[in-house]
């Protein structure tokens, strides 16, 4: 079987990047770990906060999306649920 994928028109003003964003991290933190661990970059900071004002926007729907998605996966389900409990 055969997927087409659909390309998304991207418009510019989502891939300019700020040149003032920057990343302050103590040396040694528990975040500089992770984000080590993941290879988080500037370019990708700048990109989420280009995308900030959008994301603030539909936080509320992307939330409801999220939590909905989650509750069709069993396995999620039950980690949660031994957590909470």
């Amino acid at each position: 079987m055969f997927w087409k994928i659909k390309k998304k028109e991207i418009n510019n003003a989502f891939i300019l990047l700020d040149n003032n964003i920057k990343m302050k991290i103590q040396s040694g933190s528990e975040i500089e770990k992770q984000i080590k661990m993941i290879n988080f970059s500037i370019e990708e900071l700048q990109v989420i906060k280009n995308l900030q004002p959008f994301i603030k926007e539909e936080i509320d729907d992307i939330v409801d999306l999220f939590y909905k998605n989650l509750s069709l996966e069993e396995s999620l389900q039950t980690l949660i649920n031994k957590i909470v409990q």
